[in-house]
């Protein structure tokens, strides 16, 4: 202390080391910080957690242990980064229930947010508790605290509300039929901002939702036929509703005010929201004419050669396919892949070629036609090199594609990454069962896998991604299928008993599966 007060730091220093994480680290510290550079590079090195350790030990002020956490936060080590707190205060309880919420800790989040008093309460926070609480499945105390935050905007509290928290309420009020409320919530919000893209999107969905028939039971029915009305059909009659004109004109609005302000981007989301609810309002339309909307879509917002907004492709493929236009899909994601990751940077081949003599001639020739196959081929094996480059949904169509063309090999080598190394997930296999698939991923990729491994022999591997498939859903239907599909691999690794539960599985799932039926009634 001596050497610290007669500014003879770097003694001090020398002579302090070996105090740091005792008792005594403080002095240490307080060394270190006198004799340091304070740019903020040093000031968040990870050499300086122990000092900022030490510091908080002495002084339990809980600054120094959030100055202790930064360089862990910096780096992306979340659960170091989190385990620097010791105690919940409610000077800091905001700054530690975001990080906790980081590091997955949601139930920490939650604690942290609860110190604060309703002065105190901001939106930020309230925002992160409903985070929070959805996280952990708790889908009332979400919206609870969201509720509590616009409660308090109508007090003495001068609270400024989240747009996106009371979107969230709203989709929490319109899924709990609290109909009313979830219009009032919404429309207020895209009144007051009518660019906010969470909102217009939930808007369009909701119109959707609102355009389909209601069913009706048979009292209902004969009810129709009279002047009586049930306070169920008197609710539906006048509760207000969502109307898909009504959400393609506000989306339209926002994307041309998005379009003329060149700071501005333009939201894919909402270009394939407008083209979305196009086409399942005009289903009564000619089919050339929903077709043509896609490709119009495409046209106006191609940003390159064949270049276009990648959730705008992913959607328009979508749709190609189930308007059964396989190759209108597959051309249109092959030149996309190709410009975008430029995977073919050679010039296209040009069936006719010129050749210039010295004496200003010339000779025309054409090169070989090179077969379908061959192309299809080559393109899978090219996308199987850029996989890791690629975003999922680009990976599991470039697969899907190839397992068309029978180029098993690349498609394989697709889905597996796809699968397997993507989204946090690690391929697990203890003899030949895998433990997990990518949450990123679509089922049909799993599917389509367990097809490649069952025809090569694989059953093991493709019993274990059916069973993970079949748990990744909820549709009964599909569910059912799964399962059917498992039985069948089953039968021919000769386990009969195991194929027996799937198929009663899958049939009292879906009483109508025809297939599991007929498997099942063999079997007897």
């Amino acid at each position: 202390t001596f050497l610290l007060r007669a500014n003879r730091t770097a003694e001090a220093l020398k002579q302090t080391e070996s105090l740091s994480g005792t008792k005594y680290g403080s002095v240490y510290s307080e060394a270190v910080l006198k004799e340091c550079d304070r740019s903020f590079e040093n000031l968040t090195s990870s050499k300086m957690v122990p000092v900022y350790v030490d510091a908080y030990n002495s002084t339990q002020n809980d600054k120094w242990l959030v100055n202790a956490s930064l360089p862990y936060l910096l780096s992306g080590d979340y659960s170091a980064a989190c385990a620097m707190q010791q105690d919940f205060n409610p000077q800091t309880a905001l700054f530690w229930a975001k990080v906790q919420y980081d590091g997955g800790n949601y139930d920490l989040c939650v604690q942290n947010v609860e110190q604060l008093d309703g002065a105190s309460l901001s939106g930020d926070a309230a925002t992160l508790a409903s985070d929070a609480y959805f996280m952990l499945g708790n889908f009332d105390s979400a919206e609870k605290e969201r509720s509590k935050l616009l409660a308090l905007s109508d007090l003495e509290y001068n609270v400024k509300i989240p747009k996106i928290l009371a979107v969230n309420s709203a989709i929490w009020s319109y899924n709990s039929r609290d109909y009313t409320r979830a219009y009032n919530l919404l429309t207020s919000i895209v009144l007051k901002d009518s660019d906010f893209v969470p909102a217009l999107l939930t808007y369009g969905k909701f119109s959707v939702l609102d355009s389909e028939v209601r069913e009706i039971d048979t009292l209902e029915r004969e009810l129709l036929k009279t002047d009586l009305r049930s306070i169920s059909m008197k609710e539906n009659d006048e509760r207000p509703r969502f109307l898909i004109d009504d959400a393609m004109y506000r989306i339209d609005g926002a994307l041309m005010r998005q379009r003329a302000d060149a700071n501005t981007p333009v939201s894919d989301e909402l270009i394939v929201e407008k083209l979305s609810l196009f086409l399942q309002s005009k289903s009564d339309l000619p089919f050339d004419r929903r077709l043509s909307e896609i490709w119009n879509t495409l046209e106006k917002n191609e940003v390159g050669t064949d270049l276009y907004p990648p959730l705008l492709v992913n959607y328009a493929i979508v749709q190609l396919l189930r308007f059964s236009r396989e190759q209108d899909a597959r051309n249109l994601f092959q030149n996309y892949l190709d410009a975008r990751y430029k995977m073919n940077p050679e010039a296209k081949e040009q069936r006719n070629k010129v050749k210039y003599d010295i004496f200003g001639g010339e000779h025309h020739y054409s090169s070989p036609v090179v077969p379908d196959w061959v192309t299809k081929a080559a393109f899978g094996d090219r996308a199987a090199q850029y996989a890791n480059t690629m975003e999922v949904w680009e990976v599991e169509f470039a697969a899907y594609f190839a397992m068309l063309d029978g180029n098993l090999t690349a498609a394989r080598r697709l889905y597996e990454y796809a699968l397997f190394e993507t989204g946090g997930v690690k391929r697990l296999q203890s003899e030949n069962t895998i433990a997990a698939i990518s949450p990123l991923t679509e089922i049909s990729s799993a599917l389509n896998l367990a097809l490649i491994y069952s025809s090569s022999g694989e059953n093991e591997k493709a019993v274990s991604l059916y069973g993970l498939s079949s748990g990744k859903t909820r549709d009964k239907k599909l569910k059912s299928q799964i399962l059917y599909k498992n039985a069948v691999v089953q039968l021919d690794m000769k386990n009969t008993k195991g194929a027996i539960l799937s198929l009663d599985y899958a049939i009292s799932l879906d009483p109508l599966n025809a297939e599991a039926r007929l498997l099942r009634k063999k079997m007897n």
